[in-house]
């Protein structure tokens, strides 16, 4: 009976074990990623809005995770850099939201900086749970990178 007990102790907890999801953390504690593919977006949005580079490498990533967690500190920050140069925006608004390859989301934005707006697409991917912007397409907005 005894050992009955212990084995089926061992077998939940083996269960209960491989059930857990992991969940990406930043170096101060809080989780990297956001909830859902929309709000990943839109927080990265902002945060190139408010120049905020913690919250900005906190969403940008890959189903790996963040990459601020995987990339040389010298190449994320000039990535970063030059990505919140060009999606720096006075209004950011979602549009659409579709399925994309491989459990991605694709979010159509409009970003608008002055009297200037355009459409872009970015890709959201899901990660242990949380979801990061993988991608940008940077053509629609090149213009904005050269602006002030």
């Amino acid at each position: 009976m005894k050992k009955a007990v212990a084995l089926l102790v061992a077998t939940l907890v083996a269960a209960t074990s491989a059930c857990r999801t992991t969940q990406t953390v930043a170096q101060g504690g809080a989780p990297t990623g956001e909830v859902g593919a929309r709000v990943a977006v839109q927080n990265f949005l902002a945060a190139a809005r408010d120049r905020n580079v913690q919250a900005f490498t906190n969403l940008w990533g890959s189903s790996e995770g963040a990459a601020r967690e995987r990339m040389p500190r010298q190449e994320l920050e000039q990535r970063v850099y030059i990505m919140m140069r060009c999606l720096r925006n006075d209004r950011a608004a979602v549009r659409s939201e579709s399925s994309g390859e491989g459990n991605r989301r694709i979010v159509e934005v409009s970003l608008t900086r002055g009297h200037v707006t355009h459409q872009t697409t970015l890709t959201a991917v899901p990660s242990h749970g949380r979801w990061f912007v993988e991608q940008v397409d940077m053509t629609p907005i090149r213009d904005f990178c050269s602006m002030q």
